[in-house]
């Protein structure tokens, strides 16, 4: 009688063949997911070039979209995006945004891995010049703004809810460099003078996950604003200058700076006191805000 699949007895034995398309089908089950990979031209930092640029393929990664030359990332089905860097430098001369400060780099809110290609590769601030002040890279936590006073538009409308991320981001085999977390100077007064901001994460400010591998980092330094007994703002009397912020500097009208260089963020019609603002002489600083006159800061 021939034997069927169905009633082959337990201790049978299967064809050779079979049993190797049933272990290669267990491998490849069992086996992790494979990386997403973009990869970057040869010193490209900024956005919408005709090459893949370093801004460009972390905007990618972060939205799983295609950005200016590269490619989409694709961590929601595999296991994250890896950035892959030419050997060289790229240079980084401008902020990209104001989270906590100014950061070189966009906000890393999804699972990334950067890449150093074994020749060296340094991510660097350009501070040539006298380029302006700012760290290279913030990793979002993902945390609701519930109860931190939200920044608001002119409307008072939500502007953002919530801290970018989660972000996970390793770095491996490469330089971080130059990077400069500069807290705000407070504002001069009469009859007082604000005190200086916070400067924090000279090359990286982290809330998420980060994992450091082989990589080196070079003068990066964060440093605290200056009182405002020696800024360069104008006295104005009558009224205590305000307190530099974790970015802005606190003014001589009183009112404290917050993330950004003006005090308000992310809009400059944003309220004082509302996350990442300072405050002014009815209000006191928001998270990472200076404080008006008389007032804390947050």
């Amino acid at each position: 009688m021939r034997m069927t699949g169905l009633d082959r007895p337990a201790n049978a034995r299967l064809p050779a063949t079979a049993c190797v398309i049933a272990l290669l089908a267990a491998a490849l089950s069992s086996s992790p997911a494979l990386a997403n990979v973009i990869q970057v031209a040869k010193a490209a930092t900024g956005p919408g070039g005709s090459q893949c640029s370093l801004i460009d393929a972390i905007n990618a990664a972060n939205d799983n979209k295609k950005t200016g030359a590269c490619p989409a990332g694709d961590d929601a089905t595999n296991g994250g995006d890896e950035i892959l860097l030419a050997p060289g430098t790229y240079k980084l001369s401008t902020a990209d945004n104001s989270w906590y400060g100014p950061n070189g780099l966009p906000p890393i809110t999804s699972r990334i891995t950067i890449i150093g290609d074994p020749q060296g590769s340094i991510i660097m601030r350009d501070s040539s010049q006298g380029g302006s002040a700012f760290r290279i890279f913030y990793i979002g936590g993902g945390e609701s703004l519930t109860g931190y006073n939200p920044p608001t538009d002119s409307s008072g409308n939500v502007i953002y809810s919530k801290l970018p991320g989660p972000g996970n981001l390793t770095l491996q085999n490469l330089t971080l460099q130059n990077g400069l977390a500069q807290g705000g100077d407070g504002g001069k007064g009469d009859p007082g003078n604000g005190g200086g901001g916070l400067g924090a994460g000279g090359a990286i400010y982290n809330q998420g996950t980060l994992t450091l591998d082989g990589v080196t980092l070079n003068g990066n330094a964060a440093i605290g604003g200056n009182g405002g007994g020696t800024s360069t703002t104008t006295s104005s009397s009558g009224s205590p200058g305000g307190g530099g912020g974790m970015g802005g500097k606190g003014d001589n009208f009183g009112n404290g700076g917050g993330f950004s260089s003006n005090g308000a963020w992310p809009q400059s019609s944003s309220s004082p006191g509302t996350f990442g603002n300072g405050g002014d002489s009815k209000t006191t600083g928001g998270v990472g805000g200076g404080g008006g006159a008389g007032k804390n800061g947050g």
